[in-house]
């Protein structure tokens, strides 16, 4: 569906606009009369309130809905029928990754919203009852990201090094299951 057709007027309250590159996918935006409005992890039901995604099933497991503090999405691997070696492998490794990044983003957040918290009240006995501006938030949030700096690197340069070898026992594990499908094709 064209955007235009969605913004012309007498068209219903509210629009999803979905990605032509990926009609199957949820809505990327929803277009309201009061304007748009970014689509979190949800769907939208015909009323255009939006309910909580379920878990995201795929062929070897399931991705779940990101986790409430971590902001994570859980991913879920079950192990394959006749499942080799290299594939077992590179399942765990995958799992093990998860648990860390999870780990790392979790410790993330919870600094963050207890410094967030924090600053709050120090402006709130500060300037009273007077609301605290996006300035302000802005200053606090440039110097949690400057006293992050050096973990936020290290995590990023962690992070790169572990998928970059995940690549040959990706490799292996693909391999391996390519060939049990094209032996059983030829031999069942």
């Amino acid at each position: 569906m064209r955007l235009d057709k969605l913004l012309r007027p007498g068209l219903a309250q509210t629009k999803a606009y979905t990605s032509h590159l990926y009609p199957s996918t949820q809505p990327l935006c929803i277009f309201h009369e009061k304007g748009v409005r970014r689509r979190e992890h949800g769907t939208i039901d015909k009323s255009g309130s939006e309910k909580p995604r379920s878990h995201h099933k795929f062929k070897y497991g399931s991705l779940g809905p990101p986790e409430k503090t971590s902001r994570v999405r859980p991913l879920t691997l079950t192990k394959a029928k006749n499942e080799t070696e290299a594939e077992k492998f590179y399942r765990l490794k995958r799992m093990e990754l998860q648990t860390e990044h999870h780990k790392f983003w979790l410790e993330n957040n919870q600094k963050f919203l207890a410094g967030k918290e924090a600053f709050e009240k120090a402006k709130r006995t500060a300037n009273g009852d007077e609301p605290i501006n996006a300035d302000d938030f802005a200053e606090f949030y440039t110097k949690f990201l400057k006293e992050n700096e050096k973990r936020m690197r290290e995590y990023n340069l962690w992070w790169c090094k572990k998928n970059f070898t995940m690549l040959i026992p990706a490799a292996r594990a693909n391999f391996y299951y390519y060939q049990r499908i094209v032996t059983n094709r030829w031999y069942s």
